[in-house]
C-alpha cells in the first residue's frame, strides 16, 4: 500500500469526515506539515474537502521566522490554496503568563487555527503531529510524572470551541513522512531550533529514543504508540468512575469553591481519587495536569491540620476545612488571614510547600547550614504552636544575635520581596516567633549543651506545575 492510499485508509477509518466540509491544515513549513498539505491536496477531490492553510509567524527565530512565512505563502500559492498568517509575540505572552516559552506558542498556535478555522467556515483543523512525535509525548509526561491522563499521549481527535481538531499522520512514522516528501520531491524549510538541546522534547528525540531505539528495542516509537492505545482504553473506564463520584460527592458553590467529603477517600479506590483530584483541575478549573508528585501532596492533605493548605499555582489552592478538601480558585482566598494550630508531631501544608515536625534523638543531631533543615530544643516550644503568615509588628530574635529585631526589618536584609514575605510561613509558640521557615530560626530556640530533646523541623518543596 503506497503512502496516500495508507493515509486515505486512515482518514476513512478514523475519522468521520463530513462531505463537502472545509478543513483548516497547520502548516509551519517543516516536512511533516508541508506533506500532510500535499496529502490532503491528493484526496481532497474524492471527500469534497475545501482546503486552507493557516501559518502562525510566533516571531521567535528573527529573520528564519518571516522567511517561513514567505514560504508558506509561496506553498499556497502552488496549491492554489487561501493562506490565513498571523504574527505573535510568544516571548511576551510567556512572560505576562508565567509559562514556559512551549507553552505559550502551543496555546497561541490553538488559538490562531480556531480563529482561522471560524473565519473559514471551517469544520475540522488538521496538524502533523506522526508517531515519533507522540512517543517523545509519552517519554516526557513519564520523565516529569505523570498520571494515566499523560500516558495516553497526543489525542487523535478532539474539540476545540466547535472545531473538530484531528491528526491523521498519528499512524504513519516519522521515516514514513520523510521518505514520501523526498519521493515526491516536495520542499520544505529545516528549523534549526530543532536541533538545540535547551528543549527537553529535542533532547528526548535526539538523544533518548536512538538510545532506547539501539539498546533495548529498534522498534520502541511503535511499542509507546502501542502503550498510548492500552492507557486511552484504561482511561476510559477511569474516567467513567471518576465521573460518576464527582456527580455524587462533590459540592459546587457559588464562589467557584469546589469540596471533595473526606469520608470518601476511606470508600474509594485511592488511584481512582487522584483522577478525580486530576479532573476537577484539568476538566473544571481548565487548568494544566498536575505533577504525580503533587498529587500525591493534595491526597496527603487529608493527614495534615485543619487548615493546611497548598498553593502549587499562582490561581489555585487546596485547603483542608474540617471535613473537606476545598478547591478554591486565587479570588476567593485571602493569605494574609491564615492560621493554623499544629503540634510538635504533625505535617502542615502550607502554599507549595510541606513543614514535617518530629522529635529526633539528640545523637542524630548534625547542625548544617540547611535552611529546609532545622533543629530546636523541644521543651521550649509549647505542646501546641501556630503557623501563620507575618503580621505587622512581629519581631524575632535571630539566631547569632542577643536582642529582638522586627521581622519586617529582617526581610528587608534578606533582600525578600514585598509580595513574598506574606507568604513565608511563621512559626509561633505562646506568642515568641521560633522559625522564619526557610531563613532563620531563633536564637531563644536553639539546640544547646543544655538540650535534652530534640525536635526537628523540615520543608519538602513541591514541583512547581506550570
Amino acid at each position: 500500500m503506497n503512502f496516500i492510499d495508507k493515509f486515505s485508509q486512515v482518514l476513512a477509518k478514523e475519522f468521520l469526515l463530513k462531505e463537502n466540509s472545509r478543513l483548516v491544515i497547520a502548516v509551519s513549513g517543516g516536512i511533516d506539515s508541508v506533506t500532510l498539505l500535499d496529502s490532503f491536496s491528493k484526496v481532497k477531490e474524492n471527500l469534497n474537502l475545501e482546503l486552507a492553510i493557516a501559518h502562525l509567524n510566533h516571531r521567535l527565530r528573527g529573520q528564519d521566522s518571516d522567511l517561513d512565512e514567505e514560504f508558506v505563502k509561496e506553498l499556497a500559492s502552488s496549491y492554489s490554496l487561501p493562506c490565513f498568517c498571523k504574527e505573535v509575540d510568544v516571548r511576551n505572552y510567556a512572560t505576562s503568563n508565567n509559562i514556559n516559552i512551549e507553552e505559550a506558542g502551543r496555546i497561541l498556535r490553538y488559538e490562531f487555527f480556531v480563529e482561522v478555522a471560524n473565519l473559514f467556515g471551517a469544520r475540522y483543523i488538521a496538524t502533523a503531529h506522526n508517531m515519533n512525535d507522540q512517543a517523545e509525548t509519552v517519554l516526557m509526561n513519564i520523565v516529569r510524572g505523570c498520571g494515566l491522563r499523560g500516558l495516553r499521549g497526543i489525542a487523535s481527535e478532539r474539540l476545540i470551541d466547535r472545531v473538530t481538531l484531528i491528526r491523521p499522520f498519528l499512524w504513519f512514522t516519522r521515516q514514513e513522512i520523510e521518505l514520501y516528501a523526498r519521493s515526491s520531491s516536495l520542499r520544505w524549510r529545516e528549523d534549526s531550533s530543532n536541533l538545540s538541546l535547551d528543549f527537553l522534547r529535542n533532547r528526548i528525540r535526539l538523544k533518548l529514543i536512538p538510545f532506547l531505539e539501539k539498546e533495548f528495542n529498534p522498534e520502541i516509537v511503535q511499542v509507546l504508540n502501542n502503550f498510548t492505545d492500552i492507557a486511552r482504553a484504561a482511561y476510559e473506564v477511569v474516567s467513567s468512575e471518576t465521573k460518576r463520584i464527582i456527580g455524587e460527592h462533590l459540592e459546587f458553590h457559588k464562589n467557584g469553591e469546589i469540596k471533595i467529603p473526606i469520608h470518601i477517600f476511606g470508600e474509594i479506590d485511592k488511584y481512582i481519587i487522584s483522577e478525580v483530584i486530576e479532573n476537577i483541575v484539568v476538566e473544571i478549573f481548565k487548568k494544566k495536569p498536575f505533577s504525580y508528585k503533587n498529587i500525591q501532596a493534595i491526597l496527603n492533605l487529608i493527614y495534615s491540620e485543619t487548615g493546611s493548605y497548598l498553593k502549587i499555582r499562582d490561581d489555585l489552592v487546596i485547603l483542608k476545612d474540617r471535613g473537606n478538601l476545598t478547591f478554591l480558585p486565587k479570588e476567593s482566598w485571602n493569605l494574609s488571614e491564615k492560621e493554623i494550630l499544629t503540634t510538635k508531631n504533625s505535617n502542615v501544608c502550607w502554599e507549595n510547600l510541606i513543614l514535617e515536625f518530629e522529635e529526633v534523638p539528640i545523637a542524630t543531631v548534625e547542625l548544617k547550614a540547611c535552611p529546609n533543615v532545622e533543629f530546636f530544643d523541644y521543651d521550649k516550644i509549647a505542646d501546641q504552636f501556630v503557623i501563620r503568615n507575618w503580621k505587622k509588628g512581629d519581631k524575632f530574635v535571630p539566631l547569632g544575635l542577643k536582642s529582638f529585631v522586627k521581622l519586617s526589618d529582617f526581610f528587608v536584609n534578606q533582600k525578600i520581596p514585598l509580595h513574598k514575605k506574606r507568604r513565608i510561613p511563621i512559626c509561633v509558640s505562646q506568642g515568641e516567633i521560633f522559625w522564619v521557615v526557610g531563613l532563620r530560626i531563633s536564637e531563644n530556640f536553639k539546640v544547646t549543651n543544655r538540650t535534652k530533646r530534640v525536635l526537628q523541623g523540615k520543608v519538602t518543596f513541591l514541583d512547581k506545575d506550570e
